[in-house]
């Protein structure tokens, strides 16, 4: 019977629905099952993070966060904990505190730096301090390669959250996202889709802010890569229309309307959702409409 209920708990903890993640809450508190009790109150908190619910998400992020250290003997070091404490630090953002934020981002970013520095010790007691390091992924699995993977989100998370907030640190956040992008190279490859998001999202991020020169520079790292791999159609239709707007605002206008046009052309394909189709279209429009005037603001919201 207890086996069929925490199997009937799996199976809610799948679900977005916080009424079914409810129900499951109760019965795993009926059975006293600490870690499925822990479990569910991290996909509420999740599901009320994805819905913007901020309130009911920070609410609960600090539950499990306590339940975590008093219950299940985990440190701010852990993983669980950083990944709730970066997902806190962009609560407090939304919600327009950008100095609880930033101690957050900070606090995350140090205690993960000296996680991979104890896994890098630990790989070089085992496997000698000669080795070289080409594809550690496929070299020595999770145990040495989950730190560094949470280390590079620690820099990109951070990163965004610079332009968003702080203009008078754009070195810094681009020293972090450098940072990042080295740990998805080691990690996944120069050419991985992981990376080009990364540079896209950060590209993308800029362009809101008007950083079109920083943005510029970033997407011609990336947009070689972007078409030389298969399956990156939807990569590719952002790196588009995110480079045709940083072209158009340093100068190259004939360029940046070529590109926009290369976006329209991509954005005819059956699988393009119909929304970002419209957005496209609309895009190269004002590319076009505007290339002969001077504007120093982002054309349109960024909704990739």
């Amino acid at each position: 019977m207890t086996q069929h209920r925490l199997q009937q708990i799996d199976v809610a903890q799948g679900s977005s629905n916080d009424v079914e993640l409810n129900k499951a809450l109760k019965q795993a508190q009926e059975l006293g099952n600490q870690k499925y009790i822990t479990r569910i109150y991290d996909e509420l908190a999740n599901t009320y993070y994805e819905s913007n619910d901020f309130e009911k998400a920070e609410t609960l992020f600090r539950l499990v966060i306590h339940r975590l250290i008093t219950i299940h003997q985990k440190t701010e070091s852990s993983p669980e904990f950083i990944g709730i404490s970066l997902k806190l630090a962009e609560i407090f953002a939304n919600k327009g505190d950008a100095i609880s934020a930033d101690i957050g981002y900070k606090h995350c970013l140090k205690k993960q730096i000296e996680e991979s520095d104890k896994a890098l010790g630990k790989f070089y007691i085992s496997h000698g301090a000669h080795v070289e390091l080409k594809n550690p992924m496929d070299q020595v699995g999770l145990d040495f390669t989950e730190p560094f993977a949470l280390l590079g989100m620690c820099f990109y998370e951070y990163a965004l959250f610079l332009i968003d907030f702080y203009p008078e640190r754009l070195d810094e956040a681009k020293e972090y996202i450098n940072e990042a992008l080295k740990i998805s190279y080691k990690l996944y490859g120069v050419n991985s889709s992981h990376a080009l998001n990364i540079i896209v999202t950060f590209s993308g991020k800029c362009v809101v802010k008007n950083h079109f020169i920083i943005a510029r520079e970033y997407l011609e790292m990336g947009i070689g890569r972007v078409l030389v791999q298969p399956g990156n159609e939807n990569i590719l239709l952002s790196y588009y229309c995110c480079y045709s707007e940083a072209l158009f605002h340093t100068g190259e206008k004939e360029l940046a309307i070529d590109y926009a046009e290369r976006a329209v052309r991509l954005a005819k394909e059956e699988t393009t959702d119909p929304a970002v189709r419209e957005y496209v279209n609309d895009f190269a429009k004002q590319i076009r409409r505007d290339g002969s005037k001077r504007n120093e603001n982002s054309l349109l919201k960024w909704p990739f």
